[in-house]
């Protein structure tokens, strides 16, 4: 290449362009500068080819000859590290965001902190017998006892109810969510695709689809609220977006994910990618919070006020079976008693056996035994003459182990035999297992490998917050609570009150349930409740100010600062200015040229 006559000219036009450029391109900062999502942008300029410079000994002393300055990138200023802090920061907080609102709802439907919740109510229900103990004919005692407990059934029902609903509103939520990802998926897969296609066009990638990376990056923010998505970059412009390292995004294709029926719990519906079947495990985002709070916290708050209420309803009942209405009659329970299993001796005792025999009357040796896993043990003297053990004593010490256990002597069939029931167990997931031991028991009693079997009822029983109801003989009729308890000679009479301070004593009963009373159990549910819901709470709005921290570092780095861009205006325009004068004066220089030199003698 040889210098032209119109070389000059050249080199200030593409000075021109280049500072043309670099003012368009600040403009477009300056214009975006409130754009969410944007990241600024810079142009990079570079000299352009030379050329050698022509000259009589080029052979011996080559040269070159800059030719001017040329644009070779346009790129947005962004950090890929502070970007992929940013996504999984987003992800915790909105985890916990969504947490932290469940939470909320669940103290509602308790009526916790405020203390109008479930152990209020049986405090008001216990107090109501001791009332009850102090005139046990009274009508007006009797029926501020029945509303007392139709206020305890009536809260119970419908916290269960709304526990319930609780789960379902968030399996719904969950779908929302899977939903939106799809969706997102598939426009991150739409902006790829438009990408990849820009920038496989410049040599070298040289030419950069700034605008539409910035809103691809936008999208992946929002997947990354959502799920726990990670990203990896492609070589070709695109990305791949992965989650528990499977892509839901891979250039330009979508991969969708589905929320399926799961057989095993219709409750907890499953996560999965449609096509390759593939479950996902959520660790991060709005879906792995509600399916935390789903299938962790609020089962957890259901399992204690389950076995708080399981406890309550068949200590209650046990005692009240055993006590006299003012109609002279005994043996009905207060709420509802709920046979669930049993499992029952297939062998006919001795007709003289009672619940008086002694152990040692019906052959029965020293050990151990199983009931509700929990280990029933026998003493040696226990069923040695003389100091054994009554059939009633085991019995008891059988009931004693679980709340929901009754064992007892059955006669319904014209022979005596021994029957282990669960009774208002805290839900219909909840077994009857025995494991016999070294003692002999299960063998004499005809307990041995025994078959479970199921005491169905209709409706079928669910757990004890729901099944909590009055029993109609009580709600239908007064004299039907039993205030007065057996001195061992029957009735004796409607003035007794020792039922009704069994019952109200139940309140003071430090063994009711797991070592404590009703009260400490609850207030102890309550704690762990209120415990969890501040812990993330704060771990809520810790991780917000880390975010926003992270923001602060990305609009730092990535953000348009107007004084910044107004420099820049000022310096390519003198820049366009100075190539505009170069390219007169070249003009100037060529005019004089063509137009005045060699013209003396005309």
């Amino acid at each position: 290449m040889i210098r032209g006559t119109f070389f000059g000219i050249e080199v200030a036009k593409k000075g021109l362009l280049a500072s043309q450029a670099a003012l368009d391109t600040t403009s477009h900062n300056i214009a975006n500068a409130n754009t969410e999502g944007y990241s600024r942008q810079r142009v990079n300029l570079r000299a352009s080819a030379p050329i050698a410079y022509p000259g009589a000994f080029i052979t011996l002393r080559p040269g070159q000859l800059g030719t001017g300055a040329e644009v070779y990138s346009i790129t947005r200023i962004r950090s890929d590290l502070v970007e992929a802090q940013i996504h999984s920061g987003t992800g915790d907080q909105q985890m916990l965001s969504v947490m932290d609102d469940s939470f909320t709802r669940v103290q509602d439907i308790l009526g916790e902190p405020s203390g109008n919740g479930i152990g209020a109510l049986m405090e008001g229900f216990f107090s109501a017998w001791e009332e009850l103990s102090n005139d046990p004919e009274s009508a007006s005692t009797r029926t501020n006892l029945r509303e007392a407990a139709q206020a305890l059934t009536d809260f119970t029902n419908e916290a269960d109810f709304k526990l319930k609903q609780e789960i379902t509103n968030l399996n719904n939520e969950i779908d929302d969510r899977v939903l939106r990802i799809n969706s997102l998926a598939t426009q991150i897969a739409d902006v790829n695709q438009q990408i990849i296609r820009i920038e496989g066009v410049g040599e070298g990638g040289t030419i950069k689809a700034n605008d539409l990376k910035d809103q691809r990056d936008a999208l992946v923010e929002e997947m990354s609220g959502l799920i726990n998505a990670r990203v990896q970059f492609d070589n070709n412009g695109g990305i791949t977006v992965l989650i528990q390292g499977h892509p839901i995004v891979s250039g330009e294709f979508a991969h969708e994910i589905g929320f399926r029926f799961n057989a095993a719990d219709p409750t907890k519906p499953i996560i999965e990618f449609t096509k390759s079947r593939i479950p996902l495990s959520i660790t991060s985002g709005e879906v792995a919070g509600l399916i935390k709070m789903r299938d962790e916290e609020i089962p957890a708050v259901q399992s204690q006020l389950e076995q708080l209420l399981s406890a309550f309803t068949n200590r209650v009942n046990v005692v009240h079976e055993a006590g006299y209405g003012l109609d002279g009659n005994k043996g009905r329970p207060f709420f509802m008693d709920n046979e669930f299993r049993r499992v029952e001796g297939s062998i006919a005792l001795p007709t003289t056996t009672t619940l008086d025999t002694t152990l040692d009357q019906l052959g029965i040796t020293s050990g151990d035994f199983f009931v509700q896993g929990k280990r029933v043990v026998i003493a040696d003297k226990e069923v040695m003459p003389g100091t054994a053990l009554t059939l009633r004593q085991l019995l008891d010490r059988i009931n004693a182990q679980s709340v929901d256990i009754r064992a007892q002597l059955d006669t319904s069939l014209g022979f005596s035999r021994i029957v282990i029931s669960q009774y208002n167990p805290p839900n219909d997931e909840t077994g009857l297992t025995i494991k016999d031991g070294t003692s002999n028991f299960f063998e004499v009693v005809g307990l041995k490998d025994a078959p479970v079997k199921d005491v169905g009822s209709e409706p079928p029983y669910q757990n004890s917050l729901y099944n909590l109801k009055i029993n109609p003989a009580i709600l239908n009729n007064l004299d039907a609570i039993a205030a007065a308890g057996d001195d061992g000679l029957g009735f004796p009479g409607p003035g007794d009150n020792r039922t009704a301070l069994a019952i109200a004593d139940l309140k003071n009963d430090n063994q009711a349930l797991f070592g404590t009373s009703f009260d400490e159990y609850y207030q102890g549910a309550v704690a762990t409740l209120g415990s969890a819901a501040q812990n993330t709470q704060r771990s809520y709005e810790s991780q917000q100010l880390v975010v926003q921290q992270l923001d602060a570092k990305r609009q730092e780095i990535s953000g348009v600062n107007l004084d910044e861009e107004a420099v820049n205006l000022i310096r390519y325009q003198r820049s366009y200015e100075a190539s505009a004068r170069a390219l007169t004066i070249i003009d100037e220089v060529l005019n004089l040229i063509a137009n005045r030199l060699g013209t003396s003698g005309r």
